[in-house]
């Protein structure tokens, strides 16, 4: 009669197999639960981000063609980068009210500005950028022409009849006699004058937004914290 060992080999070997397989799996599927977070966390903050830098001041648009986002939002906030985190938080609380992943909910913490330029950083620097490229792209100048001529262009299109002379063949003479800082300051004055006369009291172009860069932290029903940086620019 024959008989068998049993040492149980193949068991104990199947078992450990079993062991890290369910253990690859298990650690497969975690990565790829918490890569799915860190997209939505990012595609959230995307979408709340570009949400808030889209309430560009209209009138500004389509008077003069130039886009910045009031912070001051019509007088309501102080402006300034407080105010568009505080205005961003509404976003990023509404666009995270009711994502799960799992059994995981998504909560909106806080965000901190890492950068920001409003119109008036570098000597209205991108206002100026922005002046000439609605010139060149839109009014069809040449783009060969020197800045101070097409500020003087512009100036010429946007304010004929300025109070401030008789007629647009006085202004056109003033003008001329400009050095193009004199034409920078002139047209930022003018730009001021009119967009408190006929729209913002409280127009400054120290809360004209154009580009920013934040940083949202959020957080898990768990407590794990993730935190996520982007930047929009207007110009």
């Amino acid at each position: 009669m024959c008989r068998f060992k049993k040492s149980g080999e193949v068991t104990v070997f199947l078992s450990l197999l079993c062991l890290v397989i369910c253990g690859l799996i298990a650690a497969t599927v975690k990565s790829a639960r918490i890569s799915y977070l860190k997209n939505s966390i990012e595609n959230i903050t995307d979408i709340s981000l570009k949400s808030a830098m889209s309430e560009y001041n209209k009138p500004l648009f389509d008077k003069y063609g130039l886009l910045y986002v009031d912070t001051t939002y019509k007088g309501v906030l102080d402006g300034g980068d407080e105010s568009f985190i505080n205005h961003l938080s509404q976003y990023m609380d509404a666009n995270l009210k009711g994502y799960s992943s799992g059994n995981e909910q998504l909560y909106y913490i806080s965000s901190e500005v890492e950068s920001s330029e409003y119109a008036n950083s570098n000597d209205y620097e991108s206002v100026f950028s922005q002046i000439i490229s609605y010139m060149t792209n839109v009014k069809g100048m040449s783009a060969s022409l020197s800045d101070k001529e097409i500020v003087k262009e512009y100036l010429y299109l946007m304010f004929p009849d300025e109070l401030d002379y008789i007629n647009a063949e006085e202004l056109e003479d003033e003008v001329n006699d400009m050095t193009y800082d004199e034409l920078r300051d002139y047209c930022i004055h003018l730009i001021r004058k009119n967009m408190r006369e006929n729209s913002y009291e409280e127009f400054d172009f120290n809360n004209l937004l154009s580009d920013i860069s934040v940083t949202v932290y959020t957080k898990t029903s768990t407590g794990k914290i993730y935190e996520c940086t982007k930047s929009y620019s207007l110009n």
